[in-house]
């Protein structure tokens, strides 16, 4: 008999995974569906980020800017005022075109930057905010939660997140909540929202699960925020977790046979837990059913799947999801039909155009057949994958049969050009064939975007040199997705076969720190244990290596460059007008007035130049003694994208 009370499903701010539904929570509610669960899915996340770029907040956020006028950061103050000024009065088409996916209300003038128009004024309105704050240890996590209370929220964005709990706790009748925890920036704000869950609703059942608690269990069920909010830990996968867990709160199952589960109320890991043995073929195609599908920030409506379970290759040293299978090779993939079959219902279902494989490594040649298969039967959709540099991209008739099948972008661990250190990582892949395989996708026109890692073991300052030449020869040919130094996740080789795996490196697994990549990743991106080299270059060194590819590598699908107008006036002279969102800003500092000029989006600042002049902004030269350099100025402003001709 199972209860009529409802299972809530919630995945927390705050990530960037705001493109389309992360999937913990469509496969989870599929499952249960299934199985006679009642399901509620909230995508806090994706919630929080469309308040906070409506009107009401931006308008909000202006006044509040105003009001630090006197701020000694005067520029930095008027710039986000004026950021402000810009989105208030282009919000239809931008929040029309990304949160509604209308197309009649883009603006041509934009020029296609609408979703970076709303990720840039959404960081700005959490600068500061709580739910934002960075920490580099479990403890610290602990000692905040233990001691917040709603009353420590006077930003806007926590504001907005804790009525959004309040909200769905008082309207809902749940007997379990599950919080999926993928990154390590959602553990903070996930433990926030247990505090508050648990205040309102004392005798909800609280499980955490997702890739963060796989990965850090550990070191979390001693914490006391845990004990006293957290009622089960899930480690792996979860629907056979919470359809037993449900029997089991309502007197149909014993709690023994519920698998990859951690009762917190025992002081520690003692629990033994027993495997889920779900095959990925048995799990029932997503459901999105109660998400915002509409309202993912991206262009047009896309969605993501999965076709496998772990990673093929999984020997990829510094990797704790790929090779989560590497110990018992249960590598799973879905049939051909499946994949087919889902990307079927989903294209009717919901109408989407693009699917993007999310797996750690796609099996490419399967996801060719089952595209062929779609086709076959009169479907077509867009799609991306994810994979190495593998040689399969040296024939080159199969990146063309790719591009034609719907695939329109790869996402690929590079990690870095030396063979050497690429044969120690055990990445499986040859860099004297990465530019034939580069070259081949881009004449595809397939879009290929890196995975670059700096400090990997080893890594000499030459061959950090040699990796770099290979992206800056190749910058026109790809994009970056994501570039970060090494880190030492849980669950690793780099961690459990430090013989082996974690050459010239000291890990130190027995200190409460953890190290990441602030400010350069989202949220400090993946976090481990700290890192000390044995031998050549510390950490310090070899991180600025690795910058020297953020500063000077300009790939063509990252750039914030605006392409040169070369339309010339009868003169043969430029007739210049700053982009729309190029603003002049004049601020008074040490008692003089400095006027800046200002691309408000990449918030590049620079001096405005003595010998020209602001009309209605146009651009021109203030004299006829000096045209030609200033001919030669305004050039330059067209070239790092300030103006248009």
């Amino acid at each position: 008999m199972i209860s009529d009370r409802d299972i809530l499903l919630i995945f927390p701010p705050l990530t960037e995974a705001r493109f389309f539904p992360y999937l913990s929570l469509p496969m989870l509610t599929s499952y249960l569906r299934k199985n006679g669960v009642s399901v509620v899915q909230e995508d806090l996340n994706i919630k929080l980020s469309q308040k906070l770029a409506s009107y009401k907040s931006i308008l909000e956020y202006r006044d509040i800017i105003i009001s630090k006028v006197g701020d000694k950061s005067r520029i930095a103050i008027e710039i986000r005022r004026h950021m402000c000024d810009f989105m208030l009065s282009n919000y239809e088409a931008i929040y029309g075109y990304i949160f509604e996916k209308n197309e009649d209300k883009r603006s041509k003038h934009l020029k296609g930057y609408e979703l970076d128009f709303v990720r840039k004024i959404i960081e700005m309105i959490l600068e500061g905010s709580l739910l934002k704050k960075e920490f580099c240890s479990f403890d610290d996590i602990d000692n905040e939660v233990i001691k917040f209370n709603a009353f420590m929220i006077n930003d806007i964005s926590g504001r907005e997140f804790l009525s959004d709990i309040k909200e769905i706790i008082k309207n809902g009748n749940y007997q379990i909540v599950g919080i999926s925890v993928a990154f390590y920036s959602q553990v903070f704000p996930s433990l926030i929202a247990a505090k508050i869950i648990k205040s309102i609703c004392p005798t909800v059942k609280i499980i955490f699960g997702g890739p963060q608690i796989t990965l850090f269990h550990e070191k979390m069920i001693n914490l006391k925020c845990i004990k006293k909010y957290i009622d089960y830990l899930g480690i792996g996968d979860g629907e056979e977790t919470l359809l037993m867990l449900h029997k089991y709160l309502n007197g149909e199952e014993v709690y023994s046979n519920i698998p990859n589960i951690i009762d917190t109320s025992i002081s520690k890991v003692k629990q033994k837990l027993h495997v889920s043995n779900l095959h990925i073929n048995e799990k029932p195609i997503l459901d999105f059913d109660g998400l915002p599908i509409r309202n993912y920030m991206s262009h047009g409506m896309q969605l993501g799947v999965i076709s496998c379970a772990g990673c093929s290759w999984g020997r990829c040293t510094f990797c704790s999801y790929g090779n989560r299978s590497r110990s018992t090779r249960n590598y799973q993939q879905k049939r051909i039909g499946q994949i087919a079959d889902e990307f079927e219902f989903l294209i009717g279902r919901y109408g989407i155009k693009r699917i993007n494989f999310v797996d750690e490594n796609t099996n490419i040649k399967l996801i060719m057949k089952a595209m062929k298969r779609l086709k076959e039967r009169g479907y077509k959709a867009e799609f991306s994958i994810r994979c190495r540099l593998e040689d399969t991209f040296l024939d080159k008739e199969l990146c063309f049969e790719l591009k034609d099948l719907g695939c329109t972008q790869l996402s690929v661990g590079y990690e870095t050009f030396s063979q050497r250190v690429l044969d120690i990582i055990d990445k499986g892949v040859t860099s004297a064939n990465f530019q034939q395989i580069v070259d081949n996708i881009y004449d595809a026109e397939l879009e290929l975007r890196l995975n670059i890692i700096g400090g990997l073991p080893t890594e000499t300052e030459e061959e950090a040199k040699e990796s770099l030449h290979f992206l800056k020869k190749n910058e026109n040919k790809l994009g970056i997705d994501v570039i970060q130094m090494l880190v030492a996740e849980p669950r690793s080789f780099l961690t459990e076969r430090e013989e082996t795996a974690s050459v010239g490196l000291e890990i130190k697994k027995n200190s409460n720190i953890l190290i990441g990549n602030k400010v350069i990743n989202y949220g400090m991106g993946r976090m481990g244990y700290e890192i000390e080299y044995k031998e050549g270059a510390n950490y310090e060194e070899r991180k600025k290596w690795m910058m020297q590819i953020l500063h000077q590598v300009k790939p063509a699908l990252n750039t914030e460059i605006q392409k040169k107008n070369e339309t010339t006036d009868s003169t043969g002279k430029y007739n210049t007008r700053l982009l729309p969102w190029v603003k002049c800003i004049s601020v008074i500092e040490e008692e003089r007035e400095i006027t800046y000029i200002v691309n408000l989006l990449f918030e590049k600042i620079y001096l405005f130049p003595e010998t020209l002049l602001l009309n209605n902004d146009n651009i021109e030269p203030k004299s006829s003694d000096n045209e030609e350099d200033a001919y030669q100025l305004l050039q330059q402003f067209i070239e790092i994208g300030l103006a248009e001709c």
